[in-house]
């Protein structure tokens, strides 16, 4: 009798382990979950997919294939790189000067005694001093971000990432840098330290510095270290904005969003340093930012 028993729940048993295979096999046939098998199967066979499973030296090795399989995107590159330094050199191809507005002054009638204009009278901080001198503003808002954003491409990102964002950067960096200088030579602002730059005598009433100091004192509209590091910056979180928006649980995007935008902090002080170290006006600090900005994401469109 014991072993009838047993033999009836083994067949119970079996028969419910089928019920249950069958009711797995009906829910694996709809079609939501067949879309859904289907997608994840194209998502397999894309090639950014095969690309990120791939070690970081094939990356590497298919990234510089990439150039040899497809060369109008070298092309691109170096067309890119052509334009970068067409716009850098512009100004002394062009021989442009920088306009030379009237020194402002006033000679008191009684006394003899001149008066400067208060806002032009600050002191004048050597290049070596300041906050942010040219070579960490050039390593930090163009070497380095030149050199990491292509490797986090390569390493990190899909297919031609690492080709897009240089072209970006470098686009970016080339226009922003064409338009803030024919500005400066256009409006010739005198800088906040001009007295003292140009070294500004009372008797004479002439600048007696070195020409160079002349005008470079004649460049304070709009701010270029402003300009380039927000061009630079603007492009960094623009690329990890786009790759924080590919991870699909939202809190992660949030958190990832947030730490993307972070870098941009360092362009707003790169441009506070030039009001605080007497070499911009606050004006010159917000329309050289703006260019920037404007700049590199008008180059991120085209990409």
């Amino acid at each position: 009798m014991s072993l009838e028993l047993d033999s009836m729940a083994t067949v119970k048993s079996s028969l419910l382990e089928k019920d249950v295979h069958t009711e797995r096999i009906r829910s694996y046939q709809s079609p939501d979950t067949v879309n859904d098998i289907s997608t994840d199967v194209e998502e397999i066979c894309d090639d950014d997919t095969f690309h990120s499973n791939l070690t970081c030296v094939d990356r590497l090795k298919n990234s510089l294939k990439e150039y040899v399989a497809s060369p109008q995107l070298l092309l691109e590159l170096v067309v890119v790189i052509i334009f970068w330094n067409f716009c850098i050199m512009l100004p002394q191809i062009l021989g442009l000067q920088v306009h030379e507005r009237p020194i402002p002054y006033q000679v008191l009638n009684n006394s003899g005694d001149v008066v400067l204009e208060f806002d032009l009278n600050h002191d004048y901080v050597y290049p070596e001093n300041q906050t942010i001198p040219v070579g960490l503003l050039f390593s930090s808002c163009f070497y380095i971000p030149l050199t990491l954003l292509p490797l986090f491409g390569i390493f990190a990102g899909r297919r031609y990432d690492a080709h897009a964002i240089v072209c970006v950067f470098l686009m970016s960096s080339a226009l922003s840098d064409i338009i803030s200088a024919l500005i400066k030579l256009y409006v010739g602002r005198l800088r906040p330290n001009f007295y003292n730059m140009c070294e500004f005598n009372t008797e004479s009433l002439q600048c007696e510095g070195d020409d160079e100091y002349n005008t470079e004192a004649r460049k304070s509209f709009p701010s270029g270290h402003s300009t380039m590091a927000f061009s630079a910056y603007t492009v960094i979180i623009l690329f990890l904005l786009g790759k924080a928006q590919t991870v699909k649980k939202p809190y992660k995007k949030k958190v990832l969003s947030i730490f993307a935008a972070f870098p941009i902090t360092y362009a707003f002080f790169v441009a506070a340093s030039r009001v605080r170290d007497n070499w911009h006006h606050p004006s010159d600090v917000i329309a050289g930012s703006c260019i920037g900005f404007l700049c590199a994401f008008f180059s991120y469109s085209l990409w």
